[in-house]
């Protein structure tokens, strides 16, 4: 109760007590209105409290005693007066305290009956809660497509949905589940016992129908479940697949093998006709050329016959690379030693082909024309990431570099136009250092290199 209620019930008491004790003054009868003194002390107790209660009290043991006063009732001394006063007050307060205790109880079982309903309230909620969610899963294994069944170590069947039932009636194996038992019923058995083992998971086939089984052990109850998916379909896709790669795989060889060998029998009618040949120009532009188709053939073979040819490691391939040009040049390595720098650097196949070419061209002019006189050197290749979608690559000599007036895009010699032209197809910038021997510096986007034909090679 709020607390102006309580203040004005505890006046309306006072104002009451009052009342009664001018009434039992004037009236004189004593023992009929000792007992409506109790009215507004019980009832200020019970709705206001225990204060308010012993207020009535003291303020009802004043009325009483002037109520006395005022009628004439004369004590014998005033040692009895106050005794008959303050057994009142007694009376009173006593009242008091059991009608508060009585009302305190009342209030605390109210509360503890309240605090049931409520705790009842939230079983039943609880309860209908996992009724519904014991239900939803309930209906998973029956909905579920696949066959599902449970065993006990006995291959006693304890339970099958609907798909397990279609699924044989499918096979005409009408109520024969054995076909979904293990074949090494022993070990799935003995797995009961192994905490650690839980989910044993296998193929196997029934007539033409093969089945993925998942097969999990429970062992809280003792019991094996099966959850079992035809795969037959899924099984011939995959060897439709495998076919197809190999038959591609073998085609793939194949195309290689032509490749490598037209390649070889260009390279053999150019050595062919070049011996023909008497003029000494001639003749060296048909062996520069079979110098050229065989460096193509030597980096078409390095790429397919190695098998890798969609990320290609940049130190690996310039390093055998630049064996081969060693071998096809005869070129002594201790007296022209190779730096190669491109560790972590990773290629794909559209910019593999023209950047070997372009480093090709490179080497094969510092091998003929930057260390004349069997002088020695060192020729470089350096490659590293500029950012995030930039190659940056260094190819040069120490040799005694281009002569001064030479340009490479104007060059009459066709090494140098093909410098030029093969950095357009990798769609490269590039400079050129003269300073001290012969280095070009190419730039390059990482992917999305601008694709060209061969065509695009002509001058």
């Amino acid at each position: 109760m709020q607390s102006g209620s309580k203040i004005l019930i505890t006046a309306i008491g006072i104002i009451t007590t009052v009342i009664v004790g001018f009434v039992d003054a004037f009236t004189g009868s004593e023992i009929s209105f000792s007992i409506l003194y109790l009215v507004p002390v019980t009832f200020v107790t019970w709705f206001s409290g225990k204060k308010s209660g012993i207020i009535i009290a003291v303020v009802g043991v004043a009325a009483w005693v002037a109520a006395d006063s005022i009628s004439g009732i004369v004590y014998s001394n005033l040692v009895i007066h106050l005794w008959n006063a303050l057994s009142r007050l007694g009376i009173f307060l006593i009242i008091v305290y059991l009608e508060s205790s009585l009302k305190e109880r009342q209030l605390y079982l109210e509360h503890d009956v309240q605090a049931k309903e409520l705790n009842l309230s939230l079983e039943k909620i609880e309860h209908k809660r996992t009724f519904q969610s014991v239900k939803r899963l309930s209906l998973f294994p029956e909905l579920n497509p696949n066959p599902i069944i449970e065993i006990d170590v006995n291959k006693n069947l304890t339970y099958c949905n609907q798909a397990a039932d279609a699924f044989l009636n499918r096979l005409n194996f009408t109520a024969d589940y054995s076909i979904f038992f293990p074949e090494d019923m022993g070990s799935v058995i003995d797995a009961l016992s192994d905490p650690e083992k839980n989910v044993i998971h296998r193929e196997k086939k029934v007539g033409d129908v093969v089945l993925e089984e998942y097969i999990y052990v429970i062992h809280s109850f003792k019991v094996i479940q099966i959850y079992a998916m035809d795969i037959t379909e899924r099984k011939k896709a995959e060897e439709k697949i495998k076919r197809s790669l190999e038959e591609k795989e073998v085609l793939l060889k194949e195309i290689h093998h032509r490749v490598k060998n037209n390649l070889q029998i260009i390279s053999s009618l150019l050595r062919l006709q070049s011996g023909l040949i008497k003029d000494k120009d001639a003749n060296s532009v048909f062996q520069e050329t079979q110098k050229r188709i065989n460096s193509i053939a030597g980096i078409h073979k390095m790429l397919y016959e190695k098998g890798e040819i969609t990320d290609i490691k940049a130190a690996e391939f310039f390093g055998q690379l630049t064996s081969m040009l060693y071998h096809l040049y005869n070129v002594n390595s201790n007296r022209i030693k190779m730096d190669v720098s491109a560790d972590g650097i990773i290629l794909n196949t559209d910019i593999v082909h023209p950047l070997g070419l372009l480093i090709t061209e490179i080497i094969s002019n510092s091998f003929k024309y930057a260390f004349p006189n069997g002088s020695d050197g060192k020729i470089f290749i350096k490659m590293n990431k500029s950012g995030t979608d930039f190659y940056e690559l260094e190819v040069g000599d120490t040799g005694i570099g281009i002569p001064e007036g030479i340009e490479t895009k104007q060059s009459p010699t066709l090494g140098l136009k093909l410098i030029d032209l093969l950095s357009q197809q990798i769609s490269s910038t590039y400079g050129l250092d003269k300073s001290s021997g012969t280095k070009y510096s190419f730039k390059f986007k990482t992917i999305g290199m601008a694709k060209q034909d061969a065509a695009s090679l002509s001058p």
